[in-house]
């Protein structure tokens, strides 16, 4: 336990590990909840190396948009004494937005709808490969392959290696031993390396071949930003809408007429979908104090590293009446699932589109989807939270 700093009052000093606080078990977001009641607005822990934890929606919203105060340049809890390149996510405006632009223009809407007989093939595939027997883990069998298929084909990465590379991203998120998360990331670089040089001598019709071929103020992107850029892809293309996914069935698992209404009025998928981001959303992110200031009667100081608690956000009562009740028909949500201010995710667009299509044929293809009797799901809390193992059992429709 780090000890607490001179400039942060007693009063704001509230002991919360993001990676394993009991409260967060056995349910992350009603542990996460229990904070707004608990615990100021923003308080300082000192567990995992001491930081700052945001957990109002309006607060939140505040600090993505002033990155002049809370840099993006660390994205680091505990903090390390090396800053990862990670392509536009760790740099902050002006700087980062002409790599943003290369981001944007690669998962651009009209591009992402292009892939959507992609995605619905491979969402059929799998379906077809549990539903005879009626039972499955659905994170092993289809939410950890369904996305991460779709993005391995972008990236140009060879699907054999894709437990394996789930491995080194769920190990990277879940530890809390800087040096070994250092040296997952070394490794997912030295791979992805490999395979920048490859396309740099035969280009294919892939990711990674249009990053080379990208441009920044006039000229080509260095070896060393492709690497930075394919290091955040590959971890966010590996791990994100898994999540989303997963969640999204655990609450259909316990919501059989929600599932039969997708069946019967397949429109309501498009909002279900928003809600599934905000009642469960998966992700938070953090930022490092780029200069002294003060905001919402806390004093930060140069240094300090800020947790952006992002799935309290559409939690937050303030913003969202009743915020616990899930609603398919809600409207205008307010949710950080993917982020806020400059740095919202661009995949943001594949992510929808995968969810509204896993649904839709999931009501089309099976009834009665439900918990596996004496089984739990188990999860992994952190940076990007996710359901572990979801045993379940249903019947073809």
């Amino acid at each position: 336990m780090q000890a607490v700093p001179d400039h942060v009052p007693a009063n704001r000093v509230f002991a919360f590990d993001i990676f394993g606080d009991p409260r967060l078990k056995p349910d992350l977001h009603l542990g996460y909840k229990q904070l707004h009641d608990a615990a100021p607005d923003i308080f300082y822990t000192p567990l995992n190396g001491g930081h700052w934890v945001v957990t109002r929606h309006a607060a939140i919203t505040d600090i993505t948009r002033d990155p002049g105060v809370f840099s993006s340049r660390n994205q680091e809890i505990p903090r390390t004494g090396q800053n990862t390149q990670m392509g536009p996510l760790t740099l902050d405006p002006p700087e980062h937005t002409p790599y943003r632009q290369i981001l944007m223009q690669i998962f651009a809407p009209s591009a992402m709808v292009e892939l959507e007989d992609h995605v619905r093939y491979w969402t059929n595939r799998l379906i077809d490969g549990v539903i005879a027997d009626g039972e499955c883990d659905f994170v092993r069998s289809i939410s950890s392959v369904l996305p991460v298929s779709v993005f391995m084909q972008m990236m140009g990465l060879p699907l054999d290696r894709l437990e394996e590379f789930r491995g080194w991203v769920d190990e990277a998120f879940r530890t809390t031993d800087t040096p070994r998360r250092m040296a997952l990331y070394g490794r997912i670089v030295e791979f992805m390396t490999t395979l920048i040089r490859a396309r740099m001598d035969k280009p294919e019709n892939d990711i990674i071949s249009r990053l080379l071929e990208s441009e920044v103020e006039g000229r080509r992107l260095a070896f060393e930003e492709v690497q930075g850029i394919c290091l955040l892809l590959f971890i966010a293309g590996l791990d994100t809408v898994v999540n989303a996914m997963s969640f999204g069935a655990r609450h259909l698992a316990g919501d059989p007429a929600l599932l039969k209404r997708f069946k019967d009025e397949p429109i309501v998928i498009l909002t279900a979908v928003e809600e599934f981001l905000r009642r469960y959303a998966f992700t938070n992110t953090c930022r490092i104090v780029a200069r002294d200031a003060d905001y919402g009667g806390v004093r930060f100081r140069e240094g300090d590293m800020v947790f952006l608690a992002l799935a309290l956000a559409g939690l937050d009562e303030r913003e969202i009446a009743d915020p616990l009740r899930f609603d398919p028909d809600r409207k205008g949500l307010a949710h950080k699932t993917f982020g806020g201010g400059p740095h919202q995710c661009a995949g943001r667009h594949l992510a929808r589109i995968e969810l509204r299509i896993l649904f839709e044929e999931l009501s089309r293809r099976i009834t009665g989807l439900r918990l596996k009797p004496g089984t739990e799901p188990t999860f992994r809390a952190g940076f990007v939270m996710a359901v572990e193992s979801l045993p379940v059992e249903f019947e073809p429709a």
